[in-house]
């Protein structure tokens, strides 16, 4: 049964399966008289249509006393509890309900880091911006293809950060639908289809630019800078995240290298320290850290620092980035500073590291990666340096 009003349609499943031939159309839209359709009589039929318009016509009318029109999902709703289908809004938890639930017990159970808590805390707050009234039934298919176009469209999300947001929500649509909390199953076929620009973009610093940071004496008036670049320099000469430089302890560190569990993969890594990374550590080797093996801090703030010192060093080549919105291709012209983060440390080292020689496997076992796909960008920029190296010759 189909429900039109002011350009929308709702969609009803009445539960029986008509004879075409014996269908009365137009005005009517009845079964015809004496018929049967598998084993159910007309009459039996046709009052469960007129109840459902009924039911359909009392609702328009509540709201129009309002002066309101409904929502397609506040036709779906009230529809659903006056058929028995689903619990009055009083007594059924809503979304929100199940994800705290989610977020409460896979977070124990999986030893989620702080990380990808936050990410479905975020979710949580987009899901309110989209609706402050969702269950899990919410999630049809054209509900699912609504908050994605909510966070292309109203949160200007680019197609990247959206699919990584439609990825987060079905894994919790999943699981409600593993534990029985969730009938409605549109997300295990729902697949939209993201344009995104190809060539993924590795921002990183060139070796020159990396000793250009190294050298860089910072000023007194901006001495706050000062351990910012250490802890960055250090995650730039070693591969570790900013999470496990923060997290590094004096008792981690041996003669001639560090050993730790990460803190976002709970990989036991062993690597070697250079001159570089040992000049870091032998510097705070003595200040009060409580332990800790470098003076690191948040990474919020480390990126905001990271900017301003990057800026003081001349990190100042224009780099294009290209990305979709939607189905339009943007592109924006920014100073490479402004571009640098904390994870560009990690980045800087795995991509001069295979450019020096070192081989992809070696650098996996450095910084913990366990699929080779994920080396790929890394060596397309080494075999890009190798060709624009080669191309001298011909300038000669």
């Amino acid at each position: 049964m189909r429900v039109r009003y002011s350009g929308n349609v709702v969609h009803f499943n009445v539960g029986y399966t008509i004879d075409k031939s014996k269908w009365n159309g137009g005005d009517v839209q009845r079964c015809k008289n004496g018929t049967s359709h598998n084993g159910t009589t007309a009459s039996e039929i046709n009052r469960t249509l007129q109840r459902f318009e009924n039911q359909i016509s009392d609702l328009f009318k509540q709201y129009e006393v309002k002066d309101q029109l409904p929502t397609l999902e506040q036709v779906r709703t009230a529809f659903n509890v006056a058929e028995g289908r689903i619990e009055e809004k009083e007594t059924r938890k809503s979304l929100f309900h199940y994800l705290d639930l989610f977020i409460e017990t896979e977070s124990k159970d999986k030893s989620w880091t702080a990380g990808t808590t936050k990410k479905f805390t975020t979710l949580k707050n987009h899901l309110k911006d989209f609706s402050s009234e969702l269950y899990f039934e919410s999630f049809t298919k054209e509900t699912l293809k609504a908050y994605t176009d909510f966070l292309i469209d109203d949160c200007n999300f680019r197609n990247t950060t959206a699919r990584k947001n439609i990825k987060l929500l079905k894994w919790f649509l999943r699981w409600g639908f593993a534990e029985a909390y969730n009938t409605e199953n549109a997300f295990l076929t729902f697949d939209p289809k993201f344009k995104e620009v190809s060539d993924t973009q590795i921002i990183f610093l060139t070796w020159d630019e990396l000793m250009k940071v190294h050298n860089y004496n910072v000023p007194d008036k901006y001495i706050h800078l000062d351990k910012v670049k250490d802890c960055f320099l250090f995650s730039c000469f070693t591969g570790l995240r900013h999470s496990d430089v923060f997290a590094l302890r004096r008792c981690d560190v041996k003669e001639d290298y560090i050993t730790l569990v990460t803190v976002k993969t709970n990989d036991t890594l062993s690597i070697p320290l250079n001159k570089y990374s040992k000049s870091i550590l032998d510097k705070y080797k003595d200040f009060p850290l409580d332990g800790k093996a470098l003076p690191c801090i948040t990474n919020q703030k480390s990126n905001e620092y990271l900017k301003d010192l990057m800026k003081l060093v001349g990190i100042d080549d224009p780099i294009t980035k290209k990305w979709y919105r939607g189905p339009e291709l943007l592109t924006e012209t920014l100073p490479k500073y402004s571009l640098i983060a904390t994870h560009t440390g990690r980045r800087t080292f795995i991509s001069n590291a295979i450019m020096m020689g070192i081989p992809p496997e070696t650098v996996m076992k450095f910084t913990g990666h366990k699929d080779y796909k994920s080396m790929q960008p890394y060596i397309a920029i080494a075999d890009l340096a190798k060709r624009e190296a080669m191309n001298i010759f011909d300038n000669k």
